[in-house]
């Protein structure tokens, strides 16, 4: 996929002046999609050199002491939900957690780049709004409800207990991902974003809504801390939530999306899933 239309905005720049932009302008996605292009970043598969795909070495039939040692190290409530998943097979069970696995570690590279780019957009709206150093701002403090102001101020104790210089940097990182979603609830309609989502996200379609973008986050988030947690995620509608995770980036970047999706392997592991014996 041709990708100099989206690069040209950069290419034409000497790189110092890129080192001198501030950071909602080193951030800007330069670029937007068009549908034969939006329609090939979901489509795509990603590069099969790059994935080994699950085998018959991976699924050996399991003898009694297998089958004891498993339930050990897992628990048998835990195992006990693969096996009613795979109507009480065993071995199709150990396959449907080895794929459960499999998917969890897929979705991490754009689980990962769906949470940082959400919250580097919103970065660059808080730092409109309350300076390059919102996050000691007691302005910004002030408009949060009393679990995001303990966030901030755990987050910012966390960093001072390191030794560590408490700058915005530190503290968007630090930050859960849960809190960045939680700034896009509608309370925070009013002194956020009534003027400011297209500056957070330029490249949302004219039907898109801040609503639209805090459910889709909202989504994102469960599945991502479904995986944190290790709980399976084999009964997910992991196609719906593999699209939400797509869109999600498309509206923060669409270049960034299409760069990223070669090597995004979810659609490949989704069709590995364990199938019942002949």
């Amino acid at each position: 996929m041709r990708l100099s239309s989206f690069r040209k905005p950069y290419n034409d720049r000497p790189v110092a002046s890129l080192q001198n932009e501030t950071p909602g302008e080193a951030f800007a996605c330069p670029g937007d999609l068009t549908v034969r292009d939006r329609l090939q970043a979901v489509t795509e598969p990603g590069p099969r050199i790059l994935y080994r795909a699950m085998t018959d070495s991976d699924q050996q039939p399991l003898n009694d002491d297998d089958r004891l040692a498993i339930i050990r190290v897992l628990s048998k409530p835990r195992f006990q939900t693969y096996l009613n998943a795979s109507g009480h097979d065993a071995d199709r069970a150990w396959r449907m957690y080895l794929w459960n696995a499999r998917l969890g570690e897929a979705f991490h590279l754009p689980v990962q780049t769906a949470e940082v780019g959400l919250r580097n957009s919103i970065d660059v709206v808080l730092t409109e709004l309350f300076g390059p150093n919102w996050g000691s701002s007691h302005r910004f403090e002030s408009s949060l409800d009393d679990r995001a102001q303990q966030d901030l101020v755990t987050v910012k104790k966390r960093i001072k207990n390191k030794g560590q210089q408490i700058d915005n940097g530190q503290i968007v990182a630090s930050l859960s991902f849960g809190f960045w979603v939680g700034l896009l609830h509608r309370k925070h309609y009013p002194a956020i974003w009534s003027k400011h989502l297209a500056t957070g996200f330029p490249h949302l379609p004219n039907n898109v809504t801040r609503q639209d973008v805090f459910l889709r986050a909202q989504e994102v988030n469960k599945l991502r801390n479904r995986i944190s947690h290790h709980e399976p995620i084999i009964r997910v509608d992991i196609s719906k939530e593999y699209g939400a995770i797509l869109e999600l980036l498309e509206w923060i970047c669409p270049v960034t999306s299409i760069l990223l999706k070669p090597h995004f392997r979810v659609s490949m592991v989704m069709r590995e899933r364990p199938r019942p014996k002949p």
